[in-house]
């Protein structure tokens, strides 16, 4: 559980990429009112937002975009996370 800060400096917003390489089952990413879990089980996950799917398991939601500002994205299920996304200039 915990919060990772961000700052998308781009002009527009962009989808993030999630990373963990831990054992989880669930995983529920909040931000700006949007929200995505993901449920299933093993012990590497990655999900794309723009695409909102993510390498095994089931995800539902609504994906979100990283808009330009320093803010922060919610999460709870894991320890630890890995969060990337690429700053949009159009």
């Amino acid at each position: 559980n915990g919060i990772i800060p961000v700052s998308n400096p781009g002009y527009a917003p962009s989808y993030p990429r999630v990373s963990i390489r831990q054992h989880v089952t669930r995983l529920d990413l909040n931000y700006n009112g949007f929200a995505v879990t993901w449920l299933g089980d093993t012990n590497s996950l990655d999900i794309d937002l723009s695409s909102m799917k993510a390498n095994t398991g089931a995800l539902f939601g609504e994906a979100f975009k990283i808009q330009r500002h320093n803010t922060f994205i919610r999460y709870t299920g894991v320890n630890n996370i890995t969060l990337q996304y690429e700053p949009a200039w159009r």
